[in-house]
């Protein structure tokens, strides 16, 4: 499909069935730097997660958000090299925060912020925060939101933005909307869709390796790729479980 005509303009292919809902399970991805592998001091990586109660109960606490997060925060940066060093950088957590909200507080919510670590070796590493205890992690914690504005999550290089409201009944498909900041006009969004697309494979692994899809591939069922903004390009994924 290299170089089909169709991705020279804003559109979309495959078919949902009527009342789909494609935002009960997915992800959001952000990318400020667009198929970034090599990294210097001051790149971040941020991964959050929003569950409702088909998903999620305050019983349980908020281990299992806070883990899931933050395995995806570290397993993006080790797929990193170190501009300075050319090794595998050190991940290092510049914040967190796992909690409730909405009416009765009934989702539950984890955010993991972290920086790498690769500076030449006679310069400091950033703030690493450590690890929330099994106990710490039963009630609201982290960060308060003053911390996490002067954070900032949403200005990280890369944002993966999780959620899940659904329950064992749910039949629609997954989503993964993915965008990048385009430092151009887009001539072709050909390029942009394959990205997506390898970003959906690995999201698709992620919920496989925890038993949330049971389909031995990446198998879509819709694609769309637009413009959100001028300097915005945005693609959905819609895969089966």
């Amino acid at each position: 499909m290299e170089g089909n005509p169709k991705f020279s303009v804003p559109g979309h292919d495959g078919e949902l069935s009527q009342g789909t809902n494609i935002w009960r399970k997915g992800m959001v991805y952000t990318s400020r730097s667009p198929g970034s592998v090599v990294v210097t001091r001051g790149y971040r990586v941020a991964a959050g997660i929003k569950c409702g109660v088909g998903s999620w109960s305050s019983q349980l606490g908020f281990s299992k958000l806070y883990h899931r997060v933050k395995r995806i925060a570290v397993g993006v940066i080790a797929k990193k090299t170190c501009a300075e060093t050319r090794e595998i950088p050190v991940p290092v957590v510049s914040g967190h925060a796992w909690g409730s909200f909405g009416p009765g507080e009934r989702i539950g919510t984890a955010l993991v912020v972290m920086g790498v670590r690769c500076p030449p070796p006679s310069l400091p590493g950033g703030r690493d925060h450590d690890e929330p205890t099994e106990e710490a992690l039963l009630s609201p914690g982290g960060a308060s939101l003053e911390e996490l504005t002067l954070l900032s999550p949403q200005s990280a290089e890369e944002i993966y933005n999780e959620f899940d409201f659904t329950d064992p009944s749910d039949h629609n498909p997954i989503t993964l909307s993915y965008g990048e900041r385009l430092s151009g006009p887009v001539l072709n969004f050909e390029p942009i869709v394959r990205r997506a697309e390898r970003m959906a494979a690995h999201y698709h692994s992620i919920l496989s390796s925890v038993g949330e899809v049971h389909s031995g591939s990446l198998r879509v069922v819709r694609r769309e790729w637009f413009l959100a903004n001028e300097d915005f390009a945005t693609v959905h994924i819609c895969f089966g479980r």
